[in-house]
């Protein structure tokens, strides 16, 4: 018997030496997988096969050739290509759990840069709650009963602390003086203030000839379905604007559905996006349309993956603006923490949706004095195309003195006020 050991960089390869060599009937004894070369997370490395392999006796005639090997020998020929594909797949396993951990590697440092940076705004926001009292003393709030009185009623309404602190400092430096005023004197002076700081913006505003394209972005849940369409239902309806409405939430089920269905009702044009890649040519069929408003799946902030989906969708055209839509019954830190995270769409403003499930709005006012970006409008119901308000800074600054009204008698039926 003829024994030789052959190192190829393939089993394709080893085989052609082996039947150069020893014949088309030797039998492969072993086969194994070797790494030459350095390696780096165990993918640099030179991956080749080393088998060893055997020739019984001297090289068969034509007739045998022709007839095939024996049994035996088929076997021990199939037994050997078994392991030889064993080891392949051991080979590709390798590979993939190399590149797994290059990737992880890769991304560790921004992941980790990114919670560092979490962690300091959190023990930022902890160190001013906890110096808001000595703020308090030092802005001369706590010697005045109205001041300390607004103080309160900002806090109590959902303000951060800290923004309250500021506003009354300012007014103070600024002129007004609370221990001359009345209680409801400085209650004025400051809705007052709040109107000229309240950011407020109307991305739909009739006056702009080409198409806008307005997407509402935000977590599950927030209503951004039953918004755009009640978005629709004034542009069309309220103004007599040509509408068109989108969605690319082909998640849920039936939701699809259920926009097509609101579309239907109102008379305005529809369409569906399945893949980031439509979203032009989708576009310029709706060209014709003055307002087109497209509905995005709920998405979870904190997931990357989910995240850069929406941001390849929805930077696939440069047409497309996004507004943020948040929920007023959400507390003011995971608002800050979800407007963060949505900050890589580059939104141009918010929409505050279930006004209606809340407690207080001065978070709301927080939210936009943090991020520095305005609110366009306020939902506060279900019904289509009622409970929609465009959003003015006599509202917010009314709202966060003296709370949310459980209605709204102001603003009419069918008309954002």
């Amino acid at each position: 018997m003829k024994v030789k050991t052959y190192k190829a960089i393939d089993m394709q390869e080893a085989m052609r030496l082996i039947k150069r060599d020893l014949g088309p009937h030797a039998v492969i004894l072993s086969t194994r997988k070797v790494m030459e070369g350095k390696k780096a997370f165990g993918i640099l490395g030179r991956p080749t096969v080393e088998v060893t392999a055997a020739s019984e006796g001297p090289e068969p005639s034509p007739a045998q050739d022709h007839a095939g090997p024996e049994p035996g020998r088929l076997a021990a020929q199939n037994h050997g290509i078994g392991r030889s594909l064993e080891a392949i797949h051991e080979e590709v396993r390798q590979l993939r759990e190399g590149l797994m951990g290059l990737a992880q590697e890769v991304r560790g440092p921004q992941d980790g840069l990114r919670k560092g940076i979490r962690d300091s705004i959190e023990e930022l926001r902890w160190w001013v709650s906890f110096a808001a009292p000595r703020w308090r003393g030092e802005a001369g709030l706590e010697g005045s009963e109205v001041a300390m009185e607004a103080f309160s009623r900002l806090v109590r309404h959902g303000m951060r602390e800290s923004h309250a602190v500021q506003i009354l400092e300012r007014m103070r430096a600024a002129g007004a003086d609370p221990d001359q005023d009345h209680e409801t004197e400085f209650q004025e002076r400051l809705r007052m203030y709040l109107c000229r700081l309240a950011r407020v913006c109307s991305p739909l505003a009739p006056g702009n000839d080409a198409s806008k394209v307005l997407a509402l972005v935000g977590p599950t849940g927030v209503g951004k379905t039953t918004t755009a369409a009640k978005l629709a239902a004034h542009c069309s309806i309220g103004q007599g604007r040509m509408v068109a409405l989108m969605t690319n939430d082909t998640y849920r089920v039936a939701a699809v559905e259920q926009l097509r269905a609101y579309a239907k009702i109102m008379g305005v044009g529809f369409q569906a996006v399945f893949q980031p890649g439509d979203l032009p040519r989708i576009l310029d069929e709706l060209s014709e349309n003055e307002v087109i408003i497209m509905d995005t799946a709920g998405r979870n902030p904190f997931d990357a993956s989910q995240m850069a989906e929406l941001k390849e969708l929805l930077t696939a055209d440069p047409r497309v603006s996004t507004v943020l839509v948040v929920g007023a019954n959400a507390d003011l830190q995971g608002l800050e923490r979800v407007v963060q995270e949505f900050s890589i769409l580059r939104p141009v403003g918010l929409i505050g949706t279930k006004l209606d499930e809340a407690i207080h709005f001065g978070g709301l006012f927080s939210l936009s004095i943090q991020s520095r970006l305005p609110f366009a409008y306020f939902t506060y119901g279900q019904k289509v195309p009622e409970d929609i308000r465009q959003a003015s800074r006599e509202d917010m600054a009314s709202w966060t003195i003296f709370g949310i009204p459980s209605l709204f008698p102001s603003a009419a039926a069918g008309h954002l006020g």
